[in-house]
């Protein structure tokens, strides 16, 4: 068909185009048969001849023309004999004849030694070595015994030892130096009928001029007087004038230079001293460089340096990312291989829903589970995880614990979190039972195991009243002198001066230590006295107003509010630099008294722990009118509404200030920056809060806008996050 087409290209206006690469052809190709020798026929392709291709072993293939390769030759090629030529084959054909043939008999042919015959079946190729073994041979010298030896391992009948010959040469005086040998001794090299009678001992001269024949091989021989130059065994030359006698008798004087094994060390010898040397030449420098790991040094000394030599033999040892097994390859550069184990059993999800077939890799992570953890916590809460291995997350619903000290319940907690503090002072008695622990709200005892309580004792003195201030203890104080700060005054009270107490427990009769008025004491008395005459100093007049929970306040304490009234305006009248009251024990007392004398009397006021105050005369100090007590004693009690004012907790504009524990430290404060509107505003605690109350919203605003305008921005106090409310 194909053809059929092709041949249409003949025709007018025809061209073919062949299938295989798209070209385009005017004239069909000719067509040839299969052995390129006639034409071919269009049924079969084959012109009916013989093939005649040439095959690689040289015949002509006698197969009509075919496609494909010639068949194998069959020409008849004549008789092979056998590897071993004991038969031979007649009739082979030329594609048998491969590499001839074995007759499946033992060889027999003789071995290289030229005794024993091949033992093998008939083989191409030689027989090789003779692999017969031998029982007590000895060498050629006759020295050694050989109790096995291999054939192949023999000359001439015996092997050589590599001693010395040493057998007696025919002039029975010396023996063969030459090693163990085959066939007879060499004649005797000091014969002078073989190298001459006169010849000098080195060699050099054949003739010394008139020197004594020598008659036998055991006469010295006569001396040139040329130098030796014989090779000695080290390599050297001897650098003796001709001589008898072996060369090497003395010690080679030569100077060599020798370089250590790993060459840092060069060092210049005789060369007697380098050749009894054992080994090479070391030196004693550490190699220090570092392996083919990059991580561990070399610490060979003398090291002769290279990879082998540097090649860490280590194990790495470090953990493979499975997170099970560690690294066994030697320690090695980059990161180490995966882990090659495998595991053949089934491997399930934590619950054991899931899982995956065998074979499994080490540090497959399991296989995923969708459904719920579903371990129980000691809490009863459950994990909010899915399925998983490891630790269950810590608990984080919020929940209402009871704080560590026991004082009362702290709301939205998270679940987890065993040690709860409210933030207030723990407050609970020490063992000792005089103190109350300071810290902050705990769980667990206040004092480590094996502690004991460190605050200080607080015993008062017999003799001054101060306390101990010792370190807590049992029993009696100890009888040291009291380390409290006193102020001494002269008997007016205008000079005054801080000093340490001094005092012994036993010094109850002591009197105690006054300092003596001056000039300037007398005139401030006498002007003192005029003030008092003189309606009590800086009083303008204006009527004072208190706030009604500070009347509330007064009333409850009002004989003990009167003697406090008294000193207050003695530290008004007297304008001392400090002054300080009988020690106020009752908190509530002591903050009715700070605020009527800061809001009021206008003094500044310090209160320490131990519940002392002290006041401090500024400018502006004055005494109110009426005072509290006068307020409290009018009757009845409409008459005080023209002195008392409301604050409504609701909606009284006010600044509120987040202190937490430092509320009551923070009320000095607030008096001395908002002095200017004391009387107008009142301060109060409200849980961890102090709330600095004000009569009206401007004056709120302007002090709001006044403490934020004192503050600088270093500043670190509470005072800076205050905020203003109702106004």
């Amino acid at each position: 068909c194909i053809e059929l087409w092709a041949a249409s290209a003949h025709n007018e206006f025809a061209t073919f185009r062949c299938p295989g690469c798209q070209k385009e052809h005017t004239d069909a190709r000719p067509i040839s048969c299969y052995c390129e020798g006639g034409v071919a026929m269009m049924d079969s392709h084959s012109c009916g001849q013989q093939c005649q291709r040439k095959r690689a072993c040289g015949h002509p293939c006698r197969f009509m023309c075919h496609p494909g390769p010639c068949p194998p030759c069959e020409e008849v090629i004549g008789a092979i004999a056998c590897h071993c030529g004991k038969e031979v084959k007649e009739g082979v054909r030329c594609h048998e004849n491969i590499e001839g043939w074995s007759c499946g008999e033992v060889c027999g042919k003789r071995m290289p030694c030229g005794v024993h015959t091949c033992p093998k079946i008939c083989h191409a190729g030689g027989c090789g070595e003779c692999e017969v073994t031998l029982k007590d041979v000895f060498c050629y010298c006759g020295k050694h015994r050989a109790e096995e030896l291999k054939c192949a391992q023999l000359s001439q009948g015996s092997w050589t030892c590599g001693d010395a010959c040493d057998k007696l040469l025919s002039c029975n005086h010396h023996h063969c130096t030459l090693p163990c040998h085959a066939g007879p001794c060499p004649s005797c090299p000091y014969d002078p009928k073989i190298i001459g009678a006169t010849r000098c001992a080195c060699g050099k001269t054949s003739a010394v001029p008139g020197a004594k024949p020598r008659e036998s091989c055991v006469d010295p021989f006569p001396t040139c007087g040329k130098l030796c130059a014989k090779p000695l065994p080290c390599g050297h030359l001897c650098p003796k004038k001709c001589h008898n006698g072996p060369c090497d008798d003395e010690k080679c004087e030569e100077m060599v230079d020798l370089t250590c094994v790993c060459g840092k060390t060069r060092r210049r010898m005789p060369c007697w001293e380098a050749t009894a040397m054992d080994g090479p030449m070391k030196c004693h420098k550490k190699c220090n460089a570092l392996k083919s790991c990059g991580k561990h040094r070399c610490n060979v000394i003398c090291c002769p340096g290279g990879a082998d030599a540097h090649f860490c033999t280590q194990v790495c040892g470090k953990l493979l990312n499975c997170g099970k097994h560690h690294c066994d390859y030697p320690c090695h550069l980059g990161k180490c291989r995966p882990c090659a184990r495998v595991s053949y059993e089934t491997q399930y999800c934590y619950c054991g829903h899931a899982s995956r077939d065998p074979p499994v890799p080490c540090g497959t992570p399991p296989p995923y589970c969708d459904r719920p953890c579903s371990r129980p916590r000691s809490c009863g809460h459950p994990c909010p995880l899915k399925c998983h291995f490891g630790p269950c997350p810590l608990c984080t619903v919020l929940v209402d614990k009871e704080c560590g000290g026991g004082h009362g319940a702290i709301r939205r907690v998270p679940c987890h979190v065993t040690n709860v503090s409210c933030g207030a002072p723990c407050g609970k008695m020490l063992p000792c039972g005089r103190h109350w622990c300071q810290k902050i709200c705990h769980s667990g005892p206040c004092l480590p195991e094996g502690k004991h309580c460190e605050q200080k004792c607080l015993k008062p003195r017999p003799s001054c009243g101060h306390p101990c201030n010792e370190v807590c203890h049992d029993g009696r104080c100890p009888n040291t002198k009291c380390k409290a700060t006193v102020t001494v005054s002269c008997p007016c009270g205008r000079r005054r001066e801080l000093r340490p107490c001094g005092l012994l427990p036993g010094d109850v009769d002591a009197v105690p230590e006054e300092l003596e008025c001056t000039e300037d004491c007398e005139k401030e008395m006498r002007q003192a006295q005029l003030r008092l005459a003189f309606a009590f100093g800086d009083n303008t007049g204006s009527d004072e107003h208190y706030s009604g929970d500070l009347v509330a306040l007064a009333e409850k304490n009002a004989d003990w509010l009167s003697s406090m009234e008294k000193h207050l305006t003695t530290a008004v009248v007297q304008r001392p630099v400090s002054m300080s009251l009988p020690e106020i024990k009752d908190p509530e007392r002591r903050q009715l008294l700070l605020d009527y004398a800061q809001q009021h009397y206008r003094l500044e006021c310090i209160a320490d722990s131990d519940g002392v105050v002290t006041l401090r005369w500024v400018s502006g100090a004055r005494r109110p009118h009426p005072t509290l007590s006068e307020v409290i004693a009018m009757e009845p009690p409409s008459t005080r509404l023209p002195y008392t004012i409301d604050f409504d907790p609701q909606a009284c504009p006010r600044i509120v200030v987040e202190t937490g524990t430092a509320a009551a430290s923070l009320r000095g404060e607030v008096y001395q920056r908002l002095r200017n509107w004391l009387g107008q505003f009142r301060c109060r605690r409200d849980g961890r809060n102090l709330l600095v109350e004000f009569t009206s919203e401007k004056a709120a605003r302007d002090a709001f806008k006044h403490l934020k305008g004192t503050l600088g921005s270093d500043a670190i106090s509470p005072l800076k996050s205050a905020y203003l409310e109702n106004a």
